[in-house]
């Protein structure tokens, strides 16, 4: 088998092995195809097409990388100071200047700061970009000098694709070209009064992505939105995470009459607009119409009719020329913490499209759909990547019916799972949930815990449970209030819980002791983020300095939140650095492939 694959790997053309570069992702190319045997070690160093993308690496792994790229050799460029990788960015600029990366085609900054920003795109206007994509963390921090460099970007005739925050009142004072060459634009936190720069200035776009799209203006003067250029050109339009006023949606998609996909996802005013009719005067090309739309209702707007509401979705229109199939919903919220919730509705096409899902049980709702049986199709679920769920509905429901067994195996593919905890955790419930998702599925994991602290033996047992089944868990994310003021007993507990295949963490100390516990029992960690509501400023600089003497590490500091990203220890850098030295001296002497 062996030998096999070394005759191919020699006879194989460089440009097909460039090729298959193409589909893997640069770990894998530079961390591991690179010491394969001598041609692919030569190969892998003069390939000049990288797309490096450090949104999420370990840093062992990004410092290794680093070790290695030339900057000519790289096309594509993503860096991200999230909070799995804090510092990323400042620390990749010490290692290499922006301006020698010439042959940069795409470049995407994630959570950057407007201090780093202004000085990547002093140089970068000077590069062929095709794809640009910035996600500022202080947007409202942005400086006159970063939006001069960003208009004159926006200039760019290769430009063809860019994402970009954007600002309410409009005082970002970006000037847009009236000859825009974008064809794939992506807006966060998008208001009504950008609509009208939207379609001035955007003759080529294809494609419009909006994320965190407001059109309701809440105790604010109505913004209306007039003067709109028809965009002839445009054919899908996305709006997520919304806040929809139909009036205004209404006139923005009768201005986009080449539209082939629609995809709606957020609140509503109106839960009964004339889809049918509008689609076959306005929009008459649509042919994928996603939605996933809720309005939250009160006791008196429960004489809304659901079972009439399905109606207008039952036509010859949906179910045979189009095909589209609906559900809706009424959502009864269980009241928590003796506070009063709205109810919900819920309209939706099948199969849903918000990968993320509220889970409630069925005895706190009333559904309809056009789908025959789709309460027996599982599989429409199987999209769904996030999951919210509380415990205390599972349980009244469960109790409701007298009949653990009723719940069934619900979600087969969700990743991130958010877990509210109130007053009915027990075994049973831990035991539900594992029942309704695959828990083995999970690699990120938020629980939120509302026990008083004299409950902690019972938060600790069923977190146990829950890590037990859920073995590929990478991220796990500890919302415990009362945990700041507990002793370090119960610290300890849980980081004896929590597996060497958890890398991130997001938990709630008191102390700097708490912190310190943490770092020495969970050196496994890759990244961590501590939230102290009552720290004091000083144990930033303190725990930092502690931590410098002992893990590689970058950070950053917000007021009552530390985010690191560790590296290698450093009792074994020098070990390991040695041991790296002579795997590439080991390489180098290669007499046979």
């Amino acid at each position: 088998m062996s030998t096999t694959l070394t005759s191919s790997l020699d006879t194989l053309p460089v440009e097909l092995i460039h090729r298959i570069f193409t589909n893997l992702d640069e770990q894998t190319i530079i961390l591991s195809l690179r010491y394969v045997c001598k041609r692919l070690y030569m190969i892998v160093n003069v390939y000049d097409c990288y797309k490096l993308n450090f949104e999420s690496i370990l840093k062992f792994n990004f410092d290794r990388i680093c070790q290695f790229i030339q900057p000519t050799n790289v096309i594509s460029l993503t860096l991200s100071d999230q909070h799995i990788t804090p510092g990323q960015i400042q620390l990749f600029f010490s290692l290499f200047r922006i301006e020698h990366f010439t042959r940069l085609s795409s470049l995407t900054l994630i959570d950057i700061e407007d201090r780093y920003l202004k000085q990547i795109l002093k140089h970068v206007k000077n590069c062929t970009l095709i794809s640009l994509s910035i996600k500022q963390k202080d947007i409202y921090n942005r400086s006159k000098t970063t939006n001069h460099l960003l208009s004159t970007i926006l200039k760019q005739p290769s430009l063809q694709k860019l994402t970009i925050n954007v600002l309410e009142d409009g005082t970002d004072m970006l000037c847009w070209p009236m000859q825009c060459t974008i064809s794939h634009l992506t807006l966060f936190d998008c208001y009504s009064n950008h609509f009208s720069i939207i379609f001035h200035h955007s003759s080529c776009l294809r494609t419009l992505f909006i994320d965190y799209c407001n059109l309701i203006d809440y105790d604010e003067p109505i913004i209306k939105i007039t003067n709109l250029v028809p965009m002839q050109q445009l054919i899908s339009l996305t709006m997520e995470n919304a806040s929809l006023d139909m009036d205004k949606i209404e006139i923005i998609l009768s201005n986009t009459p080449a539209l082939v996909h629609l995809r709606l996802i957020g609140d509503i005013d109106r839960i009964d607009f004339p889809w049918e009719k509008f689609i076959q005067t306005k929009l008459l090309k649509l042919n994928k119409f996603d939605f996933f739309l809720t309005k939250k209702v009160d006791i008196d707007y429960r004489s809304i009719n659901i079972r009439r509401l399905i109606t207008l979705f039952q036509t010859v229109f949906w179910l045979e020329i189009k095909h589209w199939f609906v559900t809706c919903e009424l959502i009864r919220h269980v009241p928590r913490d003796f506070r009063h919730l709205d109810d919900e509705i819920r309209l939706y096409s099948i199969p849903p499209i918000d990968r993320h899902f509220e889970y409630h049980p069925d005895s706190n709702r009333i559904i309809f759909s056009t789908l025959t049986e789709m309460n027996n199709d599982t599989t429409m679920m199987d999209h769904i990547h996030s999951v919210y769920l509380e415990t205390k509905e599972i349980m009244a429901a469960t109790t409701k019916k007298q009949n653990s067994t009723s719940i069934t195996r619900l979600f087969h593919q969700v990743s991130d799972l958010n877990i509210r905890i109130d007053s009915t955790w027990t075994i049973d419930c831990v035991h539900l949930i594992s029942t309704l998702i695959d828990l083995s599925q999970i690699k990120k994991l938020e629980l939120v815990d509302k026990f008083p602290q004299d409950s902690s033996q019972i938060m600790t047992t069923n977190v146990l449970k829950i890590l037990e089944q859920a073995c590929h868990v990478r991220s796990l994310i500890i919302i415990i209030p009362w945990l700041v003021i507990t002793d370090t007993k119960i610290i300890n507990q849980l980081c004896s819980m929590i597996p060497s295949h958890i890398k991130h963490l997001e938990i709630d100390v008191g102390s700097m002791n708490h912190i310190k516990i943490i770092l020495q029992r969970l050196d496994h960690l890759s990244s961590v983020v501590f939230r102290y509501i009552n720290g004091k400023p000083t144990w930033q600089t303190t725990i930092i300095e502690w931590l410098s003497d002992r893990r590689d590490l970058t950070y950053c500091k917000e007021s009552y939140e530390l985010y690191i990203w560790l590296g290698t220890e450093k009792m074994n850098m020098s070990q390991q650095h040695r041991t790296g030295r002579k795997r590439i001296k080991l390489t180098d002497h290669y007499t046979d492939s």
